[in-house]
Parts: structure tokens; C-alpha cells; sequence
């Protein structure tokens, strides 16, 4: 039985001898790709955060707004402090969106990926229309 065992051992033993080295490069490579897609995701939910953040601003904006044109028959603006906070926090907002898209373009993320980047007009109208197989009036 001992013999076997050396066997199996040196035949191990030797293939991590010839084999190791690459084995230890696939490994590292492999968690240096996982960090960079950790790190991309991170930031991919950092920037649908901000992007909330900033939505939830616009929001609260227009809310106070319309109140006050509504209700309160008030059209000027330009005292009012709530509206200040309100405009401060939506640049703020916008600063950490485009901090946020500034890091992923570091690491490599194209517009493509950006899940906040607004599709063109013609790409909607486009994206509307459903295909049919019917032929067009006068063909």
C-alpha cells in the first residue's frame, strides 16, 4: 500500500512542479478579473443610487412647485429657502452622478453600460413601432 501511495504522491508532486506555475497565474488572474467586475458593479449601484438621489430631488422640486403656483398662487421664486435647499441638493446630485460616471470611465465602462443614459429620440420612436408582417398601404 505504501508503495502506491509514494507513487500517487511523487506523480502529484510532479505535476505541481511542472504545472503549478500556471495553475497560480490562472488564480491570479481570475481574482484580479473578480475585483475588477466587483468593482464595476459597485459603481454600476452607485450611480443608479445617485440617480435616484437626484430623481427623488427633481421630484420633491416640482412637488413644492406646483403647490405653491396651485394652491398658494405664488409664481416667484427667488426668495423662497425651500427652493434654494431643494436646487442645492439637485447640483449636488447631479456633482455625485457625474463623479460616479468619471470612476466607471476609469475602469473601463462604456455609455452603453450606463444604465441613466437617455436614449435618442429616433431610437425610441423606432423602439415603438412593432414589426408585422402585413403589407403597407399602397405597396
Amino acid at each position: 500500500m505504501s508503495k502506491v501511495f509514494d507513487d500517487i504522491k511523487n506523480f502529484l508532486n510532479d505535476w505541481w512542479t511542472k504545472n503549478g506555475p500556471k495553475v497560480e497565474g490562472m488564480v491570479k488572474t481570475t481574482a484580479e478579473k473578480a475585483e475588477h467586475l466587483t468593482q464595476k458593479a459597485r459603481l454600476k449601484y452607485d450611480l443608479y443610487q445617485a440617480g435616484r438621489d437626484l430623481a427623488k430631488a427633481y421630484e420633491e422640486l416640482g412637488e413644492k412647485v406646483y403647490h405653491d403656483m396651485s394652491e398658494n398662487k405664488k409664481f416667484d421664486f427667488s426668495g423662497d429657502d425651500d427652493i434654494q435647499v431643494l436646487m442645492d441638493q439637485i447640483v449636488l446630485a447631479e456633482k455625485k452622478v457625474q463623479e460616479v460616471r468619471d470612476e466607471l470611465a476609469q475602469v473601463g465602462m462604456t455609455p452603453e453600460d450606463d444604465p441613466f443614459e437617455e436614449e435618442m429620440p429616433e431610437d425610441v420612436n423606432a423602439a415603438d413601432v412593432p414589426e408585422t408582417d402585413e403589407p403597407k398601404v399602397g405597396e
